[in-house]
């Protein structure tokens, strides 16, 4: 990489690669792709969890998944018990989501507050990352703020 100085701001440095970046610098020497994570495997692993379709009853209209920490942290039954379903808190988590998140930025960070089974109030700091998915259709992915 060389440094070019811009001519508006001259104390301002930006990076511009010195020769164009080959693919196959990113794999085998082939061209090919040395390893390769979906999110079609992520879901099937237990990594990512999928929620969609109570996303869909919030008309949110792409794919959205948690991932398993995020799930465990501010959705799962095992972590506030039978006062909300599941449902419900993927739902509060999306209208937070939607309160936060600004027009134009594929990332957003937030703050939900629950209620757990013993009345004390729990905040879980999350971030939501769109962008593209297997099959480059958008997808909404959210981790929380410590995993990203």
């Amino acid at each position: 990489m060389k440094r070019k100085s811009n001519s508006i701001h001259d104390d301002v440095d930006f990076c511009v690669p010195a020769e164009p970046v080959r693919s196959s610098e990113y794999a085998d020497g082939s061209g090919a792709y040395v390893d390769v994570y979906s999110r079609a495997q992520a879901l099937s692993e237990g990594v990512l969890i999928d929620a969609t379709n109570i996303a869909k009853k919030a008309g949110v209209t792409c794919s959205v998944a948690f991932t398993a920490a995020a799930w465990l942290a501010a959705v799962d039954d095992r972590q506030f018990g039978p006062i909300e379903s599941n449902e419900e808190r993927v739902l509060e988590v999306l209208r937070t989501l939607r309160g936060s998140s600004r027009k134009g930025n594929d990332t957003a960070e937030f703050v939900v507050v629950l209620s757990r089974e013993d009345g004390n109030l729990c905040r879980v700091f999350l971030r939501a990352i769109c962008g593209p998915g297997d099959d480059i259709s958008p997808v909404l992915t959210i981790f929380l703020l410590s995993e990203f």
